[in-house]
């Protein structure tokens, strides 16, 4: 079933965590908020495939300032999956988060441990060429620390034929 929503911490530590990994239609991250349109639905009909479908992950992401500054320790990665959850092939989408230098103030030195939250409307173009269940899961680090699944069904011109076999030809009238 589509919908499975997980969230999890770093093994080990508390360096990172996601507090918000949603998929939505919209999303925009300003003033430390996300701005979401059309979140949290979990499932696709589309007309036809393959599709372009571009959507968008409205994410909230708690971590250690030296895993934003560290290049590719942060991606986003869409998946087919078969029955047993089982990636099937490469990814349809991936993308890695990319953050600028952060330098610790002088003053917060030596304070313990600095944690950033980042607040992201990350635009995610996917071509879905067949029906299934997808995860597109957060990674820090190659870890895991947010997943949400969705499905896409069958295109609708498969599930909508009509049956003409029984249709007769109405002649036209003048």
């Amino acid at each position: 079933m589509a919908g499975k929503k997980e969230t999890n911490t770093l093994t080990g530590d508390r360096r990172a965590r996601a507090e918000c990994f949603i998929l939505c239609d919209y999303a925009r991250a300003e003033n430390n908020k996300l701005y979401i349109v059309g979140g949290g639905w979990d499932q696709i009909v589309p007309l036809r495939l393959p599709l372009d479908y571009e959507a968008y992950l409205a994410i909230k992401l708690v971590l250690e300032w030296t895993l934003f500054t560290d290049p590719g320790s942060i991606v986003v990665r869409a998946e087919l999956l078969d029955t047993n959850d089982q990636v099937l092939g490469d990814p349809i989408f991936e993308v890695a988060l990319e953050g600028r230098p952060v330098d610790v103030p002088e003053e917060m030195q030596g304070q313990g441990r600095l944690m950033l939250a980042l607040f992201m409307g990350q635009e995610a173009k996917m071509t879905l060429t067949e029906p299934g269940l997808y995860a597109l899961r957060l990674l820090v680090n190659d870890e895991a620390i947010a997943t949400t699944d969705f499905r896409v069904a069958p295109p609708r011109s498969q599930l909508h034929q009509p049956d003409t076999s029984q249709v007769e030809a109405i002649p036209k009238t003048t």
